[in-house]
C-alpha cells in the first residue's frame, strides 16, 4: 500500500512538472511571436528548451492568436496578444537556449526565472524623435528633394513621430495611431510650404516624412512565413500590415486634401533608383536581399544570435514603401473620386510592383534557410 502511494505521488508531481513546462514554453512561443520573431523561431526555440531539460516529446504549434505546447496528456495554450517588435527579447531567449543546452541553466523553474528578468531597452523620446526626423529628413536628400523640402519633411517625420510615441504611452488603438501620425506629418510639411515660401513639397518629401509608418517587420515576417510553409500567420500577418499601411494612406489623403497639396498619385511616385543604374528593380533587390542574408549567417552564430534580428532590420532600406503608399493612394482615390483610367492602372501596377519587390527581399533572404538550416537551430 505504502508502494502504491508513493507512486502515486510521484506520478501525480511528475504530471504537475510536464504542465508547468507546457505552461512555460507555450508562453515563450507566444511572447517571441509578441515581438517580432517569425514562426518558424517561435516554435523551433520552445522546441530546443524543452529538449535541453529532457523532454524530447514536445510539439509546438503557432496559430493566429494563440500558442500550444502539448508533451503527453498535458496541453497548453498562450493567448497572442498581438505582433510587435522588440527583438532584445528575441536575442536574450536565443541566448537563453544556449545557455540551457550547455548546463548553465539547470531546471526549468530558473529558466522561467530568466525569462521574466528581461527587459525591454527604453530609449529617450529627446533622442528617438530628432533622429527619426533626421533619417527621413536624409531619405528625402537620397531621393533627389532639394535642402528646403527635406527639412521640412525632417521636422514633420519628427513632429509625426512624436504624436506616435504620445499616442502609444495613452494605449491607443494602433490604427488610428498610424493615420493620425501621417496626417501630422504631411500637415506640418504642407504648413511648412506655406510660411517658408517654399515651392510645392510633394514626392519625395511627402513619402520621406512618413516613412517612418513603413511596417517592414511585418511584411517581412509574413513572406518568410509564406515561404517556409506557415500559411496561415503570413496572411494574418500580411493583413495587419497592409491594414497599417492603409491607415497611413488615409491620413496622408485627408492631410492633403484639406491644404490642397499633392498626394503621392499626383507627385508621379515611381522607384527609379535601380533604372539609373539599369538594373532591373526585382533583380537588383533580389541580390541584395540575398547578400543581407548571407552576410549574417556567420555573424549571427559569432554573437549568438537569432539571424533574423539583423536582416529584417537590415532589408528595411528595401522595402518599396513609395509603391506600397502609392497603390493605397490611389484606391483610395479611386472610391473617392470615382473611377479612371490613370488611376486604375497605378493601382494595379504598384500594387502588383510592391508586392514583387517584398517577395523578392523574401526570397533572398531565404536563401539561407533553405541551403544552410535545413536541419540545424536558427541560432
Amino acid at each position: 500500500m505504502e508502494n502504491d502511494s508513493s507512486s502515486g505521488q510521484q506520478q501525480d508531481q511528475g504530471g504537475q512538472d510536464l504542465k508547468y513546462a507546457t505552461d512555460l514554453l507555450s508562453s515563450v512561443s507566444a511572447a517571441l511571436i509578441e515581438n517580432g520573431a517569425e514562426t518558424r523561431l517561435a516554435e523551433q526555440m520552445p522546441a530546443r528548451l524543452a529538449k535541453a531539460f529532457g523532454i524530447s516529446d514536445i510539439q509546438i504549434s503557432v496559430e493566429p492568436s494563440y500558442a500550444v505546447a502539448k508533451c503527453g496528456s498535458a496541453v497548453s495554450f498562450a493567448k497572442i496578444n498581438g505582433f510587435g517588435v522588440n527583438f532584445r527579447f528575441v536575442t536574450s531567449v536565443g541566448r537563453l537556449c544556449i545557455h540551457a543546452e550547455t548546463g548553465k541553466i539547470k531546471d526549468l523553474r530558473a529558466l522561467s526565472h530568466r525569462i521574466s528578468a528581461i527587459h525591454k531597452n527604453k530609449y529617450s523620446l529627446w533622442l528617438l524623435i530628432p533622429f527619426t526626423g533626421f533619417a527621413c529628413g536624409t531619405f528625402a536628400l537620397l531621393s533627389g528633394a532639394h535642402y528646403l523640402p527635406a527639412l521640412a519633411s525632417a521636422v514633420a517625420a519628427a513632429f509625426g513621430s512624436g504624436i506616435k510615441f504620445l499616442m502609444i504611452r495613452g494605449r491607443f488603438n494602433v490604427l488610428p495611431i498610424f493615420a493620425t501620425s501621417a496626417f501630422c506629418s504631411v500637415s506640418i510639411a504642407e504648413l511648412m510650404e506655406l510660411l517658408m515660401q517654399m515651392s510645392p513639397v510633394g514626392d519625395p518629401s511627402i513619402v520621406a516624412a512618413v516613412l517612418y509608418l513603413v511596417p517592414g517587420v511585418p511584411l517581412m515576417n509574413s513572406v518568410l512565413d509564406g515561404i517556409k510553409g506557415f500559411y496561415l500567420m503570413a496572411v494574418v500577418r500580411l493583413t495587419e500590415a497592409l491594414m497599417l499601411i492603409f491607415s497611413a494612406v488615409l491620413g496622408i489623403f485627408i492631410a492633403s486634401f484639406l491644404f490642397g497639396g499633392e498626394t503621392l498619385t499626383e507627385a508621379g511616385v515611381y522607384h527609379d533608383t535601380v533604372q539609373t543604374a539599369r538594373i532591373p528593380i526585382l533583380f537588383s533587390t533580389l541580390l541584395a536581399s540575398t547578400a543581407i542574408g548571407l552576410a549574417f549567417v556567420i555573424v549571427a552564430r559569432c554573437l549568438r544570435v537569432p539571424r533574423p534580428v539583423f536582416t529584417v532590420a537590415s532589408i528595411v532600406p528595401l522595402i518599396p514603401g513609395r509603391q506600397l503608399f502609392s497603390a493605397l493612394d490611389s484606391i483610395v482615390r479611386l472610391a473617392h473620386m470615382g473611377y479612371t483610367d490613370a488611376l486604375a492602372e497605378r493601382a494595379v501596377r504598384d500594387s502588383f510592383g510592391s508586392a514583387a519587390v517584398i517577395f523578392a527581399i523574401g526570397v533572398g533572404l531565404a536563401v539561407p534557410t533553405l541551403l544552410f538550416y535545413r536541419k540545424k537551430p536558427v541560432v
